[in-house]
């Protein structure tokens, strides 16, 4: 029993970094969409190599602190949708549990996900409409 419950806290605090670092959040900074990413469906360039290309920072906040970026990714929208927008779906109804929790130690009730959360956690329309300058499949960070 406690190496289930160990799993699910793990599983939960997992869920809660991947919606911290959505990449809705990253988007322009660390990843870019482009559908021509040399026959990949994602590929990594160091920020010396795309800086003439991007307009890409050296360093971005994240989570309050200042971060190093040392390369970023281009994507194709196929990337995004299989590796986290797909695989954030089959989790829904735990987080809708998560978000419950949430609410329930601030006091307020939630009978579902909101139509807030279901938009920014479940749908793509928001990653499809973003400007496809290029794309990456993840980005390296170093502290500053």
């Amino acid at each position: 029993m406690a190496g289930f419950v160990s799993q699910r806290v793990e599983t939960d605090a997992l869920l809660a970094m991947v919606i911290l670092f959505s990449p809705d959040k990253l988007m322009g900074k660390v990843f870019f969409p482009d559908e021509d990413c040399g026959g990949r469906t994602n590929q990594f360039f160091e920020l010396s190599s795309v800086s003439h290309m991007l307009a890409v920072t050296d360093n971005i906040l994240i989570g309050g602190e200042r971060k190093r970026v040392a390369k970023v990714m281009l994507f194709k929208m196929s990337w995004l949708e299989n590796n986290y927008l797909t695989p954030l779906r089959s989790f829904e109804g735990r987080l809708q549990r998560m978000i419950q929790a949430l609410h329930c130690r601030r006091g307020e009730k939630v009978e579902k996900l909101t139509h807030n959360h279901q938009r920014d956690l479940f749908k793509k329309d928001e990653m499809e409409n973003l400007p496809l300058t290029a794309g990456t499949e993840s980005a390296s960070f170093s502290d500053n």
